[in-house]
């Protein structure tokens, strides 16, 4: 609500008054002289134009983030709602955060690591990579959702062609929230082309949302003005079945014997193997290595899917994946002047993959002998005051801390320990040096093994950040200035 009054003239006050994230609002208030007191309240202004910047930028509303239906609760899913933006990976479903999601907003053509992101203006961002928030929030949490396209002022312009501004919610003088639990299963889906079963499919994400007056009857703000909390709490579990093909040998070529010609190394491929019948040749067992053996029968499966073809092996196992997102925050008013505010977020998730290949590296084998099951635990935190030093003139403080942790764990046989008669000599040793190697076959065979890139065993950055942003309405120019 807007007031504007002057002695000997009559009084007004425009209510609905909305102040979006970087978006500068203007009220234009008329006075008229009057010689008796009046006053004139306009209560349904009409919708905002802004005209006092020449920025160009996109929002989706609070109704909108809570109600349109989105494929896997993600509010990047929105994109599809503002002019400029594109969602990536439209027609699937998104994931929650964690490990395995990756942002999909394309905002005027860029790439999905060209955006800046923040929640509640706090950095929200995986700094190793730029193309994962550390934390998504829910869409029940979300205030509004605000993308700056083109000509925004300098202080959102740290990093990136473009912004992504999350504003969630906060308490009120009134008690809200709601539950939730979002259920999917494959009852209802067809079976994939390539596997003889449907893929499992049990997704529930479920939770609930509180916000209100902190107050204690008769005796702490019992007018509702004071302090105010928000807190939510989201839970997900995810079977999610999988269809990776691979092929491996049969038993028959572990022994040697195979139905095509075979060539005697160091002939040119002029002398074949014997055939020990019409068709079928015998590699002599002198000439497989041991270790070379011991490594592929423990890493290569038989032949599950022998009416395939040559893709003999078909991994159906799920990808599971359990999380936890918590947010916590509390506006308190010292007086009319001076405003704090404290919140917390923090997601958890442990995610586990069918294999290395459907692993988010997307590296190594189809076969379930090996997998990743990686472990999120992200934080977001700030403390931030408002001060209204005058009618024309506001300054706001603010400290804040993202951290991004990410446990990379292998599962399964992964150390040359694991497999008995395989003991590779190498010509160095140290950390991690004793995890199996990836051995790739050629002519379309499967690879097995642990991927180069898995010594890599945890990954982690905090982001502190102080902010001091000051403005200043002075006549018809409004000034600002601020570190970040």
């Amino acid at each position: 609500k807007v007031t504007v009054e002057k002695a000997g003239f009559t009084s007004l006050i425009e209510s609905g008054v909305v102040l979006h994230p970087a978006m500068v609002a203007t009220v234009n208030a008329t006075l008229k002289i009057s010689q008796v007191a009046t006053e004139l309240t306009v209560t349904a202004a009409a919708d905002a134009v802004q005209t006092a910047t020449h920025e160009v930028s996109s929002q989706v509303s609070e109704a909108q983030a809570g109600t349109l239906p989105l494929n896997g609760r993600n509010y990047q899913a929105l994109a599809a709602a503002m002019p400029g933006v594109t969602n990536l990976s439209a027609g699937s479903s998104l994931g929650q955060g964690g490990r395995a999601t990756n942002n999909v907003m394309s905002v005027n053509g860029l790439g999905n690591n060209q955006t800046f992101y923040t929640l509640d203006g706090i950095v929200n961002e995986n700094i190793g990579n730029m193309t994962q928030e550390s934390i998504i929030p829910n869409p029940d949490t979300i205030e509004e959702v605000r993308v700056l396209q083109n000509n925004y002022s300098s202080k959102y312009s740290l990093l990136g062609a473009s912004v992504v501004l999350v504003q969630t919610k906060s308490g009120s003088s009134t008690f809200h929230g709601d539950a939730y639990d979002y259920f999917r299963n494959n009852d209802l889906n067809a079976r994939n082309f390539f596997s003889q079963i449907v893929p499992l499919l049990k997704q529930n994400i479920f939770g609930y949302t509180l916000g209100g007056p902190v107050l204690i009857p008769k005796a702490y703000n019992t007018n509702r003005e004071k302090t105010f909390f928000f807190w939510s709490e989201q839970w997900v579990s995810s079977h999610q079945g999988t269809v990776l093909q691979g092929a491996t040998p049969t038993a028959a070529q572990r022994s040697g014997l195979f139905n095509t010609p075979i060539y005697v190394p160091g002939t040119n491929n002029t002398v074949t193997f014997p055939q020990v019948q019409p068709g079928v040749y015998q590699i002599p067992s002198s000439l497989l290595s041991p270790a070379s053996s011991a490594y592929l029968n423990a890493l290569y499966p038989l032949p599950n899917n022998a009416g395939n073809g040559f893709n003999n092996y078909l991994n159906t196992a799920p990808q599971l994946t359990n999380q936890r997102d918590d947010e916590l925050k509390i506006n308190h008013n010292v007086n009319s002047k001076i405003r704090l505010l404290g919140e917390w977020l923090d997601e958890r998730q442990t995610l586990q993959s069918a294999s290395m290949l459907s692993a988010p590296a997307g590296a190594g084998s189809p076969f379930p002998n090996n997998y990743e099951q990686d472990v999120t635990r992200n934080q977001m935190g700030q403390i931030q005051s408002t001060i209204i030093l005058s009618p024309s003139m506001v300054n706001t403080f603010g400290i804040a801390a993202n951290v991004y942790v990410l446990d990379l764990n292998i599962e399964g046989i992964d150390y040359d320990s694991q497999v008995p008669g395989f003991n590779p000599q190498l010509p160095f040793s140290g950390y991690l040096s004793n995890r199996l190697p990836l051995v790739s076959i050629s002519q379309g065979w499967s690879s097995a093994g642990i991927p180069g890139a898995r010594p890599l065993t945890h990954a982690s950055h905090l982001d502190d950040m102080v902010t001091e942003d000051w403005g200043w309405l002075h006549g018809k120019h409004y000034i600002q200035a601020g570190i970040n």
